[in-house]
C-alpha cells in the first residue's frame, strides 16, 4: 500500500524582531516603512500572505498587567522561527526579577535574615504562585517604582539570581538565539557600529540615548555581544553596519504655537539639521529632547541587507517545505513580530 510523504510544510512563519526604544527608531522605522513592504510584496507573488505585527503597539496596558512585558515578549519569541536583533551602544532596560523559584526566594530571604538585616521588604513586592509546579513568587505589581527596581535588582545580582540584572534586550536574545526550542529558528544579528554621538552638534542631552553610561552595563553589552558572536552556526547571521547623524525630528503636536519664522521654517524640512540646532529657542529644544527622534543616515543600506537575508532564508523554508510535502503552491503565512520596546 502506497502511503502518503508526511507534510512538513511550513503554514506559519513569524520574525522577532529586538532592539532597544529610542535609539532604533531609525531602523525600525525603516522596517516598518520600506523592507516589510517590500518582503509583503514579494510574499503576494508567490500567493503567500505576509503580516507584520509591531508590538509598540500591539501590547496593551492590561497585558502587560497581567502578564508582565516581558513574559509577553518571551511568549511571542517561542512562536517565531525567525529571530533578528538590532544592536547599538545602550544595554537596555533592566526590569525586576519577575519570576523567583520558591526555593531561592525562601533560602535568600532566610540568608539576609541570619545576618541580622531585615529581608521581609521583599515580601511587600512578591507573592507565592502554588498554581505552577514548582512553585515561583510572582511580582504583586509591575508598575514598580525606579527606585524600588534599583533596589530588587540590586538585591536579586547580590545573591546570584540567574539573569537578575540582564535587561529585556539581552533576555530576548538569549532565549531567542540561545534557548530557543525550534532548532530551526534562523538568527539574525545587526550591529551599528559607534559614534552615533561624536558629532559635533549631537546634542549633549541626549548622548545617554545612544551611548550607555554605566560602566556595569558597558560592560554586560560588551559581554552579550561577544557572546553572539561565538556563535558558530549555520543558523546565525552576524553583520554590522555604519549610521551617522543626521539631525532629529519631533511631531509638532509636542511643540507650542508660538513659533518664529525661522524655527517654523526648520521644522518645514522634516529633520532638523544640526547647524539648525543652536539657534532653537530653548523651549524647543527641550521638546526636541523629551519626545523628538534621532535621524539617520545609510538607513537604505541596512535596510537592503537585511531585505536580502531573510528573503533567501524566506526562500530556503519554502524550498525546504516543497521538498519535504511535495506541494508547489500553497498559500503561507508569514507573520513578522517587532520585538517588545524599552
Amino acid at each position: 500500500m502506497h502511503h502518503p510523504a508526511k507534510s512538513t510544510q511550513i503554514k506559519t512563519v513569524r520574525i522577532f524582531v529586538s532592539s532597544t526604544f529610542r535609539d532604533m527608531h531609525a531602523e525600525r522605522d525603516y522596517l516598518n516603512r520600506f523592507v516589510f513592504p517590500e518582503l509583503r510584496s514579494r510574499c503576494q507573488k508567490q500567493s503567500i500572505e505576509f503580516v507584520g505585527v509591531d508590538l509598540r503597539w500591539g501590547v496593551t496596558e492590561e497585558e502587560v498587567e497581567q502578564h508582565g512585558a516581558l513574559e509577553f515578549c518571551l511568549n511571542e519569541i517561542k512562536k517565531c522561527n525567525f529571530f533578528i536583533s538590532l544592536l547599538g551602544d545602550r544595554y537596555g532596560w533592566i526590569p525586576p526579577p519577575d519570576e523567583i523559584p520558591q526555593e531561592f526566594y525562601q533560602a535568600a530571604h532566610q540568608k539576609v535574615d541570619s545576618t541580622n538585616e531585615n529581608a521581609t521588604w521583599l515580601d511587600e513586592w512578591y507573592r507565592l504562585d502554588e498554581t505552577v509546579e514548582p512553585a515561583v513568587y510572582r511580582l504583586r505589581d509591575h508598575k514598580v517604582p525606579i527606585d524600588i527596581t534599583e533596589k530588587l535588582i540590586d538585591f536579586w545580582e547580590k545573591v546570584k539570581l540567574p539573569h537578575a540584572s540582564d535587561s529585556i534586550t539581552a533576555l530576548e536574545i538569549i532565549h531567542g538565539a540561545f534557548e530557543s526550542s525550534d532548532p530551526e529558528t534562523s538568527t539574525f544579528f545587526y550591529f551599528r557600529n559607534p559614534g552615533i554621538h561624536t558629532h559635533p552638534h549631537y546634542p549633549e542631552s541626549l548622548v545617554p540615548i545612544f551611548a550607555e553610561q554605566d560602566p556595569h552595563r558597558k560592560n554586560k553589552l560588551t559581554q552579550l555581544k561577544q557572546l553572539i558572536r561565538n556563535l558558530a552556526d549555520g543558523r546565525t547571521i552576524i553583520r554590522e553596519y555604519n549610521a551617522e547623524y543626521t539631525g532629529l525630528r519631533i511631531d509638532p503636536t509636542f511643540l507650542h504655537s508660538n513659533l518664529g519664522s525661522n524655527e517654523l521654517e526648520t521644522l518645514k524640512k522634516g529633520v532638523i539639521q544640526p547647524q539648525d540646532w543652536p539657534a532653537l529657542s530653548h523651549e524647543v529644544q527641550k521638546a526636541i529632547e523629551t519626545h523628538g527622534i534621532v535621524a539617520l543616515s545609510d538607513m537604505d543600506e541596512l535596510g537592503k541587507q537585511i531585505t536580502e537575508d531573510l528573503w533567501a532564508a524566506i526562500e530556503t523554508k519554502l524550498e525546504q517545505s516543497v521538498e519535504s510535502s511535495g506541494v508547489s503552491n500553497q498559500k503561507q503565512t508569514y507573520t513578522t513580530t517587532i520585538g517588545c520596546d524599552r
